[in-house]
């Protein structure tokens, strides 16, 4: 298994369905676009690309889809995305865009590099057919404890872990030592 990124914090900020209340949305609006001030070249397109995502209008109003300004009771450090960072519960961390520099509201499909190449799940193998962004976090899990290679006596041991999963609730936890072989 690989290794895996997990942090937690406290972010305050504006819900960006507030802002787009206050700017108002056009009927037929279909995406919010989120551009970001990080950006490099290209090399498979040939062009210097700023960093945008977006997300439908009905992500976009949720109450807790927010425009942030805090994180952990303190202004947004740079790496974290100072001073705005769109804040997307649920979603994977590339739908959170750090250094806000622009937000559109559109009336298509986002077509961006880093949603129609990167960051996409392509269920053919042979070609895009049938491509889509990566938006909704898959369900995962971690073992806190015991640590990963510690040994362990003979017994019971206490297992502590965390499950989480960007849609619905989850209502059970299985755990094999055996990778489900003895069911």
């Amino acid at each position: 298994m690989g290794k895996g990124a997990i942090s937690q914090g406290y972010w305050k900020g504006v819900p960006l369905r507030t802002l787009l209340e206050l700017s108002g949305i056009r009927e037929g609006s279909k995406e919010i676009v989120v551009e970001g001030y990080d950006f490099g070249e290209r090399t498979d397109l040939n062009e210097v690309f700023t960093y945008a995502r977006s997300q439908p209008i009905e992500k976009a109003i949720h109450p807790d889809t927010i425009i942030a300004y805090e994180y952990n009771n303190q202004p947004i450090p740079f790496k974290h995305g100072y001073p705005l960072r769109l804040i997307v519960p649920q979603w994977y961390a590339m739908a959170s865009v750090k250094w806000i520099k622009q937000i559109s509201v559109i009336d298509s499909n986002f077509k961006g590099p880093f949603q129609t190449i990167d960051y996409v799940y392509y269920p053919d193998k042979e070609n895009n057919k049938d491509a889509y962004p990566v938006t909704t976090i898959n369900v995962n899990s971690t073992i806190q404890k015991p640590l990963d290679k510690e040994t362990l006596n003979n017994g019971k041991h206490l297992i502590k872990g965390i499950p989480w999963t960007g849609k619905g609730f989850i209502t059970k936890l299985e755990i094999s030592i055996d990778g489900g072989l003895l069911g």
